[in-house]
């Protein structure tokens, strides 16, 4: 149980229905039969749509920074789509914006002009422990999907392909004598959905017609990809262009669900799991 404080300092208690710790976001279920039948109407916010942010947008952060309750500080978006190597398994890129927001902002809401809630503060970088106008927010779809599924399924479910990728940037594409960059198939996961559909050594260029041209963006997008639904993916296969139907499974919740990888002896490499993809080392026929 939890003790939830309104803005009036009332005290209610709270119970945790359910959490997804990667993409920092829980659901908590508010018991207000102790409150006045009167107060028990509580205020909601609505969500906006956080694909119409634009760089340049006016941008208000409400929070509780260093225990200062309900502090309102003002920004802009400084860079929309913002993916952050920290080392966590990111499967959204942030909102970066400049309103100020430090220690204990994190978890309140970043407002657009209209009063919706376009993203959850979420980070800050700063060299000094301090803000330095550069914050991040989890974008107000993702939370909202996250929300949804949390609700539903007491989870986030996300896709996977069951492949093992690394990039493939512009040098290694100048190499190979092609203009456009995109991620390479270190290996295929046996009884995944991409076996028999994608091999190894396939340079991914695009999915769903959207380009791809980092591993976290393919990640980002299998992950968000509904459950059981079949995908094209376009790749770079031996000399020729290929488009690929792959139905996008289930990521699995815990290790001990994660099914064996094939490949062959000199292909094993080292990898991490981000959204059901696994970021491997380039096979070794690629290198030559």
């Amino acid at each position: 149980t939890l003790v939830v404080v309104l803005e009036d300092k009332t005290e209610v208690p709270g119970t945790l229905l359910a959490s997804d710790a990667r993409n920092d976001v829980a659901v908590i279920k508010l018991d207000l039969s102790s409150l006045p039948a009167d107060k028990r109407n509580l205020p909601t916010v609505s969500w906006a749509n956080s694909e119409e942010v634009k760089t340049g947008d006016w941008v208000i952060a409400i929070g509780n920074p260093f225990n200062f309750g309900n502090t309102v500080t003002v920004g802009v978006v400084s860079h929309k789509g913002r993916y952050v190597p920290s080392g966590m398994q990111q499967d959204f890129e942030f909102i970066q914006h400049s309103a100020q927001i430090n220690v204990g902002s994190s978890g309140g809401a970043l407002f657009n002009t209209k009063g919706e809630v376009i993203g959850i503060n979420n980070a800050i970088i700063t060299n000094t422990g301090g803000n330095i106008g550069i914050g991040f927010a989890i974008p107000a779809n993702i939370a909202r999907q996250t929300v949804d599924q949390l609700l539903k399924y007491g989870k986030t479910r996300r896709g996977q392909l069951g492949i093992r990728i690394q990039a493939f940037d512009k040098n290694m594409a100048e190499s190979q004598g092609m203009d456009e960059i995109g991620v390479i198939v270190g290996s295929v996961i046996e009884k995944g959905p991409a076996e028999g559909k994608l091999e190894v050594g396939d340079i991914i260029l695009a999915y769903e017609g959207k380009k791809v041209t980092e591993s976290h963006i393919l990640s980002r997008l299998v992950g968000e990809t509904e459950i059981g639904k079949s995908v094209t993916v376009r790749a770079w296969r031996k000399g020729k262009m290929v488009d690929v139907k792959i139905k996008v499974d289930e990521m699995p919740d815990t290790k001990k669900d994660m099914v064996s990888v094939g490949e062959k002896a000199d292909q094993k490499s080292k990898s991490i799991v981000i959204a059901g993809i696994e970021i491997a080392e380039i096979p070794a026929e690629i290198k030559e």
